[in-house]
């Protein structure tokens, strides 16, 4: 899954599979084992995801003298020095985000806006911007992994069940983007003042690519969470209106 052929097959694999998903659930009804499949894949991908964050986050080059544990530290030393390995992981982790709208549709969901292009194309900016043999430029990339799966912890641990991750899913998820977008401007001021290693060509366009799908994604991302606002509102508005109609009654 390093190269763009196999991504277009992928894709063109996961369309395959979600039409034919939601065809088979339109006639017949939601899949039996769907509800249980999304539970499992859930939690293991927040156990997954929370395990990369704290992989990641040891590895910072930061106040290297004061780990808080020396377990912490030897897997921050290991990290830094499978660095390519970690960035493999990361990248077949988007892969296998993949199989979370399969389940939705299998479980007779919808897949909106939102969700639908991100897991469709996440794959696609981790090849274009952390897969080793795809660029040389890979500054910044843990720290938006780490954001991005501490926020994909609380997000699937909520989905797992843990409702009290609920309040913090806007957070962190706004919180990542921003400092994903901010840090990918930053970095092509700073290869544009430099410019490139020797040739006086900048290679920026990796981090152009990102901050415009991290954009996307910002944009997807408040629509959803208004929609979502909105709908709890008027639940709540209705509940009130149906109270007052009881104590009316009454």
């Amino acid at each position: 899954m390093d190269t763009l052929p196999h991504l277009l097959t992928s894709t063109l694999t996961l369309i395959t599979l979600s039409l034919t998903t939601h065809h088979h659930v339109t006639k017949h009804g939601r899949l039996p084992l769907a509800a249980p499949l999304i539970k499992a894949n859930n939690n293991i991908y927040a156990l997954a995801s929370l395990l990369f964050c704290i992989a990641s986050t040891c590895s910072f080059d930061v106040f290297p003298s004061h780990r808080p544990s020396p377990s912490l530290h030897r897997l921050g030393d290991y990290v830094r020095h499978h660095e390519d390995q970690l960035r493999y992981i990361y990248h077949i982790s988007k892969i296998w985000e993949y199989v979370d709208p399969l389940l939705v549709l299998a479980n007779g969901g919808k897949v909106g806006w939102h969700f639908g292009v991100h897991h469709l194309t996440t794959p696609y900016l981790t090849y274009i911007r952390i897969l080793p043999n795809s660029n040389s430029n890979h500054e910044g990339w843990k720290l938006l992994a780490a954001l991005n799966t501490l926020h994909h912890f609380f997000m699937y641990a909520y989905f797992g069940g843990m409702a009290r991750f609920r309040p913090v899913l806007p957070v962190t998820g706004c919180v990542q983007l921003v400092v994903g977008i901010v840090g990918e401007m930053v970095l092509i001021r700073r290869a544009v003042w430099m410019g490139g290693d020797g040739g006086g060509t900048a290679v920026w366009w990796p981090n152009a690519v990102s901050m415009a799908v991290l954009g996307v994604y910002f944009v997807l991302f408040v629509d959803e969470v208004r929609g979502a606002r909105a709908v709890e509102d008027g639940v709540e508005k209705g509940e009130r209106e149906d109270e007052g109609e009881e104590e009316l009654r009454n």
